[in-house]
């Protein structure tokens, strides 16, 4: 089963009992104290407006089916927030294995396959410094002037520091860049 197929179920778990896809999920605590929220305002709502509606004021029917409305709403909520979270982590998980990879990669001299590694994760280069120094580490490694001046004009675009400033010049030394095209 995929994740999306995944999703869809813990989706509609949720919205037919609310609180009910966040315990499927592995947030049993947060799922079951909304569970049991909502059905506690749900049959309250019920009971006020269709068992004994002359013993509660328009009021207090109108908060209960608010408040069973608000907790289904908020549970909806929460789940979308927890399965979020897990593709944050799943995204920073795979983020760490392929600079690890690349990273030993680099150090066994297997350039070719670092490359390939990071080429992976290069759509995360133009926001991520530590990919974008990778990528430019591998690149200057494998002799490809063109990547690596591509690759340490974004190192030097992210690196407000100048933190790898002393790389950025041996790696320009070494492939013969000049700063015009280096940004």
């Amino acid at each position: 089963m995929t994740a999306t197929h995944t999703h869809a179920g813990l989706w509609l778990l949720n919205l037919l009992v609310p609180g009910a896809g966040l315990i499927v999920s592995g947030s049993r605590l947060a799922g079951s104290v909304l569970a049991l929220l909502f059905t506690l305002c749900a049959c309250g709502a019920i009971a006020a407006n269709y068992l004994f509606p002359d013993d509660f004021s328009q009021r207090w029917r109108l908060l209960l089916a608010g408040a069973a409305g608000g907790v289904w709403v908020g549970t909806q909520l929460r789940l979308a927030q927890l399965l979020s979270e897990g593709r944050f982590e799943a995204h920073l998980a795979e983020r760490r294995a392929a600079l690890r990879q690349a990273h030993q990669l680099l150090a066994a001299e297997k350039l070719d396959e670092a490359w390939r590694v990071i080429s992976e994760i290069a759509h995360l280069a133009s926001s991520d410094l530590l990919v974008a120094y990778r990528m430019a580490q591998i690149a200057t490694a494998r002799g490809d002037a063109a990547a690596a001046r591509e690759a340490w004009q974004r190192v030097r675009t992210l690196d407000t520091h100048r933190i790898y400033q002393p790389e950025y010049e041996q790696a320009r030394e070494l492939l013969g860049f000049d700063d015009d095209k280096a940004g």
